[in-house]
């Protein structure tokens, strides 16, 4: 008959306590040891708390007494605008004066460049004269024609010629 294999409560090499008799360990933490941390962190915490309640009360202390010219020694009587671009403090007033005056700029007749007589008219009516007279044709012969359409160099755009 075969030997049956060993478990916990028949291992070879174990001693087992008479029935009856019981033990603690004696490798575990020691109460004491836990009490005086515990009673220590304890300690910490109030005095802790203490320092910082005399603290805030010296403050508060500090705070009500009457010191009529600490508080405007390095204050400034005036303010100036920091430099740009600033915060924006009504986003919606500033997007509706933007939009007026962008709608200002292309309802209304403006000089661009008077000494050239180059000016600005409404978007409705150039569209009129574009459907009236047609797009411009610039001369093609002359340098940066392809480019800038003459515009800067000073020529002259073109009408084209509607053949009936």
């Amino acid at each position: 008959m075969p030997t049956p294999a060993p478990t916990p409560a028949n291992a070879p090499g174990i001693q087992h306590l008479p029935p009856g008799e019981h033990r603690h360990e004696a490798s575990d933490v020691s109460p004491r040891a836990i009490f005086w941390t515990a009673l220590a962190l304890l300690a910490v915490v109030l005095l802790t708390h203490g320092v910082l309640w005399i603290y805030l009360a010296g403050l508060n202390y500090m705070d009500a007494k009457p010191n009529p010219g600490a508080h405007t020694q390095g204050v400034a009587t005036h303010f100036d605008l920091p430099p740009e671009p600033r915060l924006q403090i009504d986003e919606a007033a500033d997007l509706e004066t933007i939009r007026k005056a962008e709608s200002a700029r292309l309802t209304t007749y403006g000089w661009i460049d008077r000494k050239a007589g180059i000016t600005r008219v409404p978007v409705s009516r150039a569209i009129e004269l574009v459907s009236q007279r047609g797009l411009p044709m610039f001369d093609s012969d002359k340098p940066g024609a392809d480019t800038d359409a003459g515009l800067i160099r000073g020529t002259t755009p073109q009408t084209p010629e509607v053949k009936p």
